[in-house]
């Protein structure tokens, strides 16, 4: 027979409603297969808590049991399911049928003790287990009224009753004509006076699909713009209560609509607030975890193990007892019942064989790994995955495709054991540090769309590891877990998810950054949707974008804008850019608040820190890390500095978008032109020089006696002074073409945009040729994640609503240019 269950915690409660949520456990099947568990009632009388030694041959349904004069009764009968392998919630009392018994209403003023036992049921005969105590419930007793006075010769309720009432009713009237004032006067007020709600930051995507994370375009007959995977449900006032403002004093979810708000009050103040719920949460080992610890061998850290009653059981290997082990753990989602997650360690040496039996036995289909094999000189995880083909044990590996990224990998396997073969893909994040968070949540999110579109909802759990599979790996399952909540019950409560996994698996987001952030990319995910479109749709929906919003009165452009800022930041703060702020480098830079970012800037080699600062970022292409720089103008006194960058990182092409005289703004030129001249240890020698239209080619050989010599083009594009309006976008498209024809010249690196500023124009461009390069490979356009990228790189890049509006105009022109849309992967 089963064993009895073994409650980490019993629930002990004293409550005024007749239904309670308790908890459930799990018991080990090590006397056979469990096949479902039962809830057994008893009500307390005369202070006896036990159930009687005979208490089985007693034991009947609720209905049965009240017709016997029987205080105790089974309230349900649940089957096991792959599921149930952490704690489950359970509401007693909730007046509905399960498995043919009555879960029927607690009763007011009484006492109950709960028990569970497990079943194996056979085709011969059903094994009952033992029970044990898995909660205590004390319902406090109903409201009466008042008694009669009899002195007084009258009844003091039959008076007050009435008199009461008639108050709250002149209260509620009074009430119902402020708040119908109130909603008039916010209602006159113009869209630009009003603070910024949830539904003005909504542009405009219809909802193909049912899920959050796969807002597209739709319905582009119909003028008016919304989503409907993020709906507005209050009008986002004040009054909306979030973790800290609930009635009575306990966090609550927070309805969709009014998170953004309330992330941006736990943000401020370097998220003191955000910070402060992290510490509050419980910590440290809650569970026992004895089978972890007698297999240390299998544990990377040895304070990180698995809990015994959530851990994955493996299947058991023929004569090796301790075979069923292995450092994982089965992590609820949101509804805290199914187990839609994994998390586990990165593969050591000794285990990758347990990690490929975990994968086959659990079926899964998809793998997040979030750290990278070895970070800040220390190995993090054993490499468990075929560069070619090979073999882990029992099964055969076969890397059919690898796609490379700007931030990650993305690995398909064919797993091959006993000559069944399965699809495996592998989602590898490379730029997020070990304990600490990603420079932006913008790529994750994207990372997050690729997992979506491939994996096998109907296969096993995700399979998600870091390092030690708790930091960045609960960070991850997080956020994963809080949008499917935003999609399916429009609320996200993320203080009691993480607690929720912690129940689960120790530690699970190790750091208050890692909280914080996932606060940032649940809101950033939910403010900004999915914007994808496919090639074929972009022109119906640009039309779309240039109507305007009646509630607004903005176009779907001005709105998605808005979104971006509300998003991004448009300068640098003090704290993000600290070298570009000091002193001796302020007078490096052109316009005093357009500076890089620290983890972002471009260094010189140079013998201090003075000397290696320059006004340079590096920015990201869709697949390349790095694989730009934008720079502003050089001034007189970082010329030295602009040839040097050209000349250390090797750069083959120049695109220049600026001119020498702009309106009352001059710019140095910073080229010799004739000859050669020498700008600090560099000597810049022009070879050639070539106008064509709107765009002057100049081609230069560079000479430092640290490195060998190069030759870089300069392509100066001159039809697009800053203030004027866009150029014309078939002018950029020649412009990029002629990019591309230097790249295949130069050796295809790093190509450095310049413009007076260097987020502008230079930002556009940038903006484009990635938008495009993403056309070609994968048929689909993204400006606004685009923008979103750049900037996060470059803070303010695409500085206008004109650029903004003007990168669209320009992958439609691109498009345009064929016969068909389906014909430009090979341009």
């Amino acid at each position: 027979a089963p064993r009895a269950p073994v409650p980490h915690n019993v629930t002990d409660v004293e409550v005024s409603v007749t239904a309670v949520d308790i908890f459930l456990w799990p018991v080990e099947q090590i006397n056979g297969p469990i096949s479902a568990y039962q809830a057994i009632v008893l009500k307390v009388v005369n202070d006896v808590e036990e159930l009687p030694e005979n208490y089985d041959s007693q034991l009947k349904a609720a209905s049965d049991a009240k017709n016997d004069d029987v205080n105790f009764y089974i309230a349900a009968e649940i089957g096991n399911v792959p599921a149930l392998k952490g704690p489950w919630k359970f509401t007693v009392g909730d007046g509905e049928k399960t498995g043919n018994y009555l879960n029927k209403e607690l009763e007011k003023g009484q006492n109950y003790i709960v028990y569970e036992r497990a079943l194996t049921k056979t085709t011969k005969e059903v094994l009952k287990g033992e029970v044990g105590s898995v909660a205590k419930i004390s319902i406090t007793p109903a409201i009466t009224g008042g008694r009669e006075e009899k002195s007084s010769g009258f009844n003091v309720v039959a008076v007050a009753v009435p008199a009461v009432l008639l108050l709250l009713l002149i209260l509620a009237v009074v009430v119902a004509v402020l708040l119908y004032r109130r909603r008039r006067e916010t209602r006159s007020q113009s869209a630009s006076e009003r603070p910024v709600q949830f539904d003005d930051l909504q542009n405009g995507y219809e909802n193909l699909g049912a899920s959050t994370s796969s807002l597209v375009y739709q319905n582009v007959g119909d003028s008016r713009l919304s989503i409907e995977g993020i709906e507005q449900q209050s009008d986002g006032g004040e009054e909306e209560a979030t973790y800290s403002e609930a009635d009575d004093g306990k966090p609550k979810p927070i309805p969709v609509a009014n998170f953004e708000k309330y992330f941006k009050r736990g943000s401020e103040n370097g998220a003191i607030a955000l910070r402060e719920e992290y510490k509050n949460l419980q910590g440290d080992m809650l569970f026992p975890c004895e089978i972890g610890k007698s297999n240390r061998g299998k544990n990377r850290y040895g304070n990180i193990v698995s809990y015994d009653h959530s851990r994955v059981v493996l299947e058991e290997i023929e004569g090796d007892k301790n075979s069923s082990y292995i450092n994982a753990s089965y992590i609820p989602t949101y509804d805290e019942v199914t187990m839609t997650y994994i998390a586990t360690q990165g593969p050591t040496s000794t285990t990758v064989d347990d990690f490929w039996r975990l994968v086959w036995q659990e079926n899964c289909s998809t793998i997040v790994m979030l750290t990278n094999l070895v970070e800040g000189g220390k190995g993090k995880c054993d490499q468990y995955w075929p560069d070619h083909t090979s073999k882990y044990g029992a099964f055969t590996f076969t890397l059919q495709k690898t796609e490379t990224f700007a931030d990650y990998v993305i690995r398909s396997l064919i797993v091959t054991k006993d000559s069944e073969k399965r699809n495996v893909h592998h989602f590898h994040y490379v730029t997020w540090p070990d304990k600490g968070v990603p420079q932006h949540s913008t790529a994750l999110l994207g990372f997050r769309q690729k997992i979506h579109a491939r994996h096998q909802a109907t296969g096993g759990p995700l399979l998600v590891h870091c390092s030690a599979g708790v930091g960045r790996t609960g960070a991850y399952i997080a956020i994963e877990a809080m949008l499917e909540s935003a999609e399916n019950i429009k609320t996200v409560f993320i203080q009691n998810y993480v607690q929720v996994m912690r129940r689960s698996r120790p530690y699970m987001v190790q750091k208050d950054e890692q909280y914080v952030f996932l606060h940032q990319a649940v809101m950033e995910a939910l403010v900004c949707g999915n914007t994808e479109i496919i090639p074929q749709d972009l022109r119906i929906v640009m039309n779309k974008l240039s109507m305007v919003h009646k509630p607004s009165k903005k176009t779907g452009y001005e709105r998605e804008f808005k979104r971006l800022e509300l998003v991004t930041n448009a300068q640098a703060s003090q704290e993000e850019a600290k070298e570009a702020f000091l002193p001796e480098n302020a007078v490096k830079n052109r316009f005093p608040n357009t500076v890089p970012l620290d983890n972002a800037g471009v260094h010189l080699q140079a013998s201090s820190q003075k000397e290696s600062y320059i006004n340079a970022s590096y920015v990201d292409d869709y697949r390349e890390r790095n694989a730009y720089i934008l720079t502003q103008a050089p001034l007189e006194n970082t010329i030295k500095d602009f040839w040097l960058m050209i000349s250390l990182y090797n750069i083959g092409t120049v695109v220049m978008l600026n001119n020498l005289k702009e309106g009352r703004q001059s710019y140095p030129k910073y080229w010799p032109s004739e000859g050669s001249a020498r700008y600090g240890v560099v000597t810049v020698q022009l070879l050639s020089q070539e106008t064509s239209n709107n765009k002057t080619t100049r081609r230069f050989t560079l000479e430092n006696a640290a490195l060998r010599k190069s030759t870089i083009q300069h392509i100066q594009y001159t039809d697009w002074a800053d203030g004027n309006s866009c150029p014309d976008p078939k002018e950029i498209l020649e412009l990029m073409n002629a990019v591309q024809q230097s790249q295949q010249q130069s050796g295809d690196g790093v190509i450095v945009f310049q413009c007076s500023d260097g987020i502008g124009r230079s930002g556009c461009v940038a903006t484009i040729i990635s938008v495009i390069e993403r056309v070609k490979i994968e048929r689909t356009v993204d400006v606004f994640q685009t923008v979103k990228l750049v900037r996060a790189k470059r803070p303010g890049a695409v500085n206008t609503l004109e650029q903004y509006m003007f990168c669209y105009k320009t992958v439609l022109a691109y498009l345009d240019s064929f016969s068909t849309y389906s014909n430009f992967a090979e341009c």
